[in-house]
């Protein structure tokens, strides 16, 4: 209850707080004159210097103790209360002033040194939190790239800095791309942790499991189920686009885009679904699917923080409106198409932040020279 009382007033404006430290030296010295002179009061004083002193500063602590002393001895004028010797009243409130005048210090001083050892603290975790940032960012290929048939663009951006959403885009010859985005339950370093050990496992098994992208799954899911200790999972699009044609898996994973040239929002063909989120079950089975890949179609990938980026009133983005805001510049080069999505999506928000990581990736066959 004390610890609720002091997490409110610190909460409460300047004026406020001097308000309740006035109000209980007010409360305190007014019981302390009307009682018994036989009373003493002297330890409930404490409260409200301490209080001056945390909340106001130690001036204000200060402050406080000389009104405590004037109290004292006006509750000393009102009750007439007699000494045996005339120093004595000046004796008790030179040692009760130097008691207060020392508590009001140290009060502030335990402050300014936890503010102190909290602002380091919160440096440290800053430094290390850009640390893992960097990081992470070079564990994921080039954002951009225009080469081997293709051209491709990809924007990840962690809503706390790190976080559990990556891209993966590996070259497998002069006309084969490999391509995943995933997305880690959780949010933060922990997600991180384990975005890197699918990136890692992820391209390992990609060397040779490239031709059968549900055996690919299968081995990914079970090696993550093994080494998770707390249910956690992953939610994955692997493709291969080669021979005019893609292959994916999808681990119940957004749906991905398929614009074929001169396709808008309902002629895209819906990537969904074709197994369970990775690391869950144990001998989870996937199926692969292919579908044409001509000359100049566009791939669009993305995670639910896009599809779930949510403006004031609560309404998200949602699949309907990527789809459309993809189609409007599908005609363009990916890059392009990455950068008009996230846009979109910012002016949906309308000046809310996103509350989750969000991942872009787009992918185009090159034929005819895009816009």
């Amino acid at each position: 209850m004390t610890r609720a009382f002091f997490g409110r007033l610190a909460q409460r404006s300047r004026t406020v707080r001097a308000a309740v430290v006035i109000g209980l030296l007010l409360l305190i010295g007014s019981v302390d004159v009307v009682t018994s002179p036989d009373l003493s009061f002297l330890a409930f004083y404490f409260l409200p210097v301490i209080l001056a002193s945390w909340f106001l500063g130690r001036r204000e602590g200060l402050a406080i103790a000389l009104a405590s002393v004037a109290l004292w001895t006006l509750d000393d004028m009102v009750s007439h209360r007699h000494y045996s010797h005339p120093g004595i009243p000046i004796w008790n409130r030179s040692i009760g002033l130097a008691f207060f005048v020392f508590l009001s210090w140290l009060t502030g001083s335990l402050k300014v040194a936890l503010e102190r050892d909290m602002r380091a603290r919160s440096e440290a975790l800053e430094r290390d939190l850009a640390m893992a940032r960097d990081v992470q960012a070079a564990l994921l290929p080039t954002r951009w790239q225009d080469g081997n048939g293709f051209a491709v663009a990809a924007e990840c951006r962690q809503a706390f800095g790190v976080g559990g959403d990556a891209y993966d885009l590996e070259s497998l010859g002069s006309d084969a791309l490999a391509v995943a985005v995933a997305d880690v339950s959780g949010k933060g370093m922990p997600a991180a942790l384990l975005m890197a050990s699918f990136l890692a496992s992820f391209r390992g098994l990609l060397s040779f499991r490239a031709g059968r992208l549900d055996i690919l799954a299968e081995d990914l899911s079970e090696r993550l189920r093994t080494s998770l200790d707390a249910p956690r999972f992953v939610t994955a699009f692997i493709g291969v686009v080669e021979d005019g044609a893609l292959r994916y898996v999808n681990a119940g994973h957004e749906a991905g885009l398929l614009f074929r040239p001169g396709a808008d929002a309902a002629g895209a063909v819906r990537l969904r679904s074709t197994g369970p989120a990775l690391g869950i079950l144990p001998g989870a089975r996937f199926r692969e699917v292919r579908v044409p890949f001509p000359r100049d179609a566009l791939l669009v990938l993305f995670t639910d923080g896009l599809t779930e980026c949510a403006n004031g009133a609560g309404d998200e983005f949602g699949a309907t409106r990527v789809a459309e805001a993809a189609a409007s510049f599908s005609q363009a080069a990916p890059i392009r198409i990455v950068e008009g999505l996230l846009r979109a999506a910012e002016t949906h928000a309308a000046g809310e932040p996103f509350s989750d990581d969000v991942t872009i990736v787009c992918v185009r066959r090159r034929g005819a020279k895009a816009a």
